[in-house]
């Protein structure tokens, strides 16, 4: 944060947000011994949520987003530098054309090569805020983690706002880190109860979570490079796909869970549909439990991973501007400069 200040001093108009997202790692402590004098000098504006149990990336965005008070509004992840007088590369860009978005992520991003930014810096967006407002932010819906700038950029598109890549390493530095911190496997590990798998054919596995606040997830894993594998015919056929292993038809079953002796019953949908899962015997059920821990953790990583980006494909698949209701993302209630007795309802 103050590299990034610091950096870009001398650019007049420009307004730092920083959202402290309900934090407890102290941020509020160290905001008020630190940026004061940025604070009282108008260059940063703080604000604190006191709402949120969880992180949510979609939301957290949407929110900081709707408190910039500029033209131009640019969605900056915790730990990225923005480079040396980047507000004023920005600020030519939109000069040129107000219709654009300023993004690392290339056109592309399912081939990422070696000229391309790194995928850590791929968080920084900037883009018009009435552009931004227009198509409703951030996808709400996507609560994992992952591919909601993808998301926000590939709607943007389909509203008639332009690409425009980084392409200098300066404005795509970011600290770097290991995906521990990236995905918090370790917590999440932690509220998996156990995994079933269930085989459906060479290339198509059945898969559920069982969480340990009674919550389920189910769907249908595929892996495309195996698709056909069970005729011979198209063993060497060049195969065309983007993602190797995907969700298929984008569903995503979630329910609850209860267990009854030796029956687990899972409960879906607004008609309370019914499927049982034996715990014990796999030749009843078809499912197979799960002991492996490694492979647990490798499949928790692609249920994170891979919500979002079934969403993602989804609202590419159909064309979708919009998402959110209107005017109803990014909400909550927001306290400037560490005062507390007056919050903002956004």
């Amino acid at each position: 944060m103050l590299k990034n200040i610091v950096e870009n001093k001398d650019y007049p108009n420009l307004e730092f947000v920083l959202l402290d997202y309900n934090s407890q790692d102290g941020l509020e402590d160290w905001a008020k011994q630190t940026l004061t004098p940025y604070i009282h000098s108008g260059k940063l504006v703080y604000y604190k949520t006191y709402d949120p149990v969880f992180f949510n990336h979609s939301h957290a965005k949407n929110m900081a987003l709707r408190l910039g008070s500029g033209d131009i509004v640019c969605s900056i992840n915790a730990d990225h530098y923005i480079g040396q007088r980047f507000a004023n590369f920005v600020n030519a860009v939109f000069n040129s054309s107000p219709k654009k978005v300023i993004t690392p992520i290339p056109k592309a991003y399912y081939q990422l090569k070696k000229t391309h930014p790194p995928s850590g810096s791929w968080g920084k967006v900037c883009v018009n805020k009435d552009d931004f407002i227009a198509i409703r932010g951030y996808d709400e819906k996507m609560i994992k983690y992952g591919n909601d700038d993808i998301d926000l950029i590939n709607r943007l598109e389909l509203y008639g706002v332009k690409r425009y890549n980084i392409k200098k390493a300066e404005y795509c530095s970011v600290i770097s880190h290991d995906n521990e911190e990236r995905y918090s496997s370790k917590e999440r590990l932690n509220n998996v109860f156990k995994v079933y798998i269930k085989y459906l054919s060479p290339n198509r596995s059945e898969i559920i979570f069982l969480f340990k606040n009674k919550k389920y997830e189910r769907f249908v894993l595929k892996d495309e490079a195996e698709s056909g594998a069970h005729n011979y015919q198209t063993t060497y056929l060049q195969k065309k796909y983007h993602y190797r292993y995907t969700i298929e038809d984008f569903l995503w079953e979630e329910g609850r869970w209860e267990q009854a002796n030796s029956i687990i019953l899972l409960t879906y949908g607004a008609g309370f549909d019914q499927k049982l899962v034996s715990t014990k015997s796999i030749k009843e059920s078809e499912f197979y439990e799960l002991s492996n821990t490694s492979l647990i953790d490798e499949l928790s990583t692609f249920n994170y991973t891979q919500y979002n980006l079934n969403m993602m494909r989804k609202n590419l698949n159909d064309k979708k501007i919009q998402v959110n209701e209107s005017n109803a993302f990014g909400s909550g209630v927001v306290y400037k400069n560490f005062d507390r007795k007056i919050g903002i309802e956004l």
